[in-house]
C-alpha cells in the first residue's frame, strides 16, 4: 500500500513532492524512486565479505535525485529469515533514532545529501545458528533536507 498524502505542506514529514496546480488538481511529482540500502565497508566501499565484530556504514539512498525530496529514515530492524516472523532487533525506532536497545550497534544517520544517508554499525553482530541477517527500514520522502534530531528528542534524552 502507497499512502500520499495530497494535503501535506513542504514541512511536514509526510510531504512527497506533491505539486498543486492552479485548479485546485494535485499530483506527485518526481516519478519513480529506486531506494538502496547498502552495506560498506569503511573506506565506503560495498562490503563484499561480512566478518563478525568488524565495523561498516550502513548506506541509504535514492535515485534519481531531485532538488524537492529528502530522505528519512525510521523503524530499521534486523532479522534472519525472509518473512520477518524470526527474531528481530530493532535498530532505528520510530522517530529515526537509534532503539535504546541498539545505542552499542548502530548511529544515529547522518543525513550527507538530500538523498543519501549513513549510518555506523560499530559491531556486525550475527544470531546463532545462522549466517543469515537481514536489515531493512522504512524510508520516507519529506520537502526539506532533514537533520538528525535524536539528541533533542524528550523521549530520547529520557532513556525511553
Amino acid at each position: 500500500t502507497l499512502k500520499v498524502s495530497l494535503l501535506a505542506d513542504e514541512n511536514d514529514e509526510i510531504y512527497c513532492g506533491i505539486n498543486k496546480g492552479v485548479k485546485g488538481e494535485r499530483s506527485v511529482s518526481g516519478g519513480t524512486y529506486k531506494v538502496t540500502l547498502k552495506l560498506l565497508d569503511m573506506s565506503g566501499q560495498r562490503a563484499g565479505r561480512i566478518l563478525h565484530g568488524n565495523t561498516y556504514i550502513l548506506r541509504a539512498q535514492f535515485t534519481p535525485y531531485d532538488s524537492i525530496t529528502s530522505l528519512r529514515i525510521k523503524n530499521c530492524f534486523a532479522f534472519t529469515d525472509d518473512t520477518g516472523a524470526g527474531d528481530q532487533v530493532q535498530l532505528i525506532d520510530p522517530y529515526g533514532c537509534p532503539a535504546p536497545a541498539a545505542d552499542a550497534l548502530i548511529s544515529p544517520f547522518n543525513y550527507n545529501t538530500t538523498h543519501t544517508a549513513e549510518a555506523v554499525l560499530y559491531e556486525m553482530f550475527k544470531y546463532p545458528d545462522t549466517n543469515q541477517l537481514n536489515i531493512q527500514c522504512d524510508l520516507y520522502c519529506v520537502g526539506a533536507a532533514v537533520r538528525s534530531r535524536c539528541a533533542t528528542h524528550p523521549v530520547r534524552r529520557a532513556g525511553i
